[in-house]
């Protein structure tokens, strides 16, 4: 079981075992004066147990189909190629991404920053990843 701020993650095999252990979380916290108000689950029957309605959430700030389940992350829109290393960087630190998934794509484009110094040579090796980037909107990670 993890907690964050005011997030509580934990997985069950069972909705039975779901609802149980929500439910001892909800009163465990209960005696410390904190209310869990809200359970969201990839079950139906969990969500329907606690009139859960929504599709989709956040979880550590990163967007969660609850139906699919699927944790989406989003990539910034690319509208014109970067033409300096300023730019360049400002677009590897745009993404939010606490669980490192897309580290393997920054990591190539900020090697690229310095592999580079000249600038005619990082716009030619960057406008090759470019095509990449700007077709990759949106990654959708499968949490099983």
């Amino acid at each position: 079981m993890m907690i964050y701020v005011d997030n509580l993650l934990q997985g069950s095999d069972t909705p039975e075992e779901a609802i149980f252990k929500a439910e001892v979380a909800r009163d465990l916290l209960k005696e410390g004066d904190m209310n869990l108000r809200m359970f969201q689950s990839n079950c139906s029957a969990v969500n329907e147990h606690f009139e859960n309605t929504d599709t989709a959430t956040k979880l550590l700030g990163i967007n969660w189909n609850l139906e699919e389940d699927q944790f989406i992350i989003g990539w910034p829109k690319v509208d014109k190629c970067p033409s300096t290393k300023r730019e360049l960087l400002s677009f590897t630190a745009t993404p939010f991404d606490p669980l490192q998934i897309l580290s393997p794509c920054l990591v190539h484009l900020k090697l690229l920053v310095h592999s580079y110094p000249n600038k005619c040579h990082l716009v030619l090796r960057w406008c090759c990843s470019y095509i990449f980037f700007s077709k990759v909107r949106e990654s959708q990670i499968l949490r099983s």
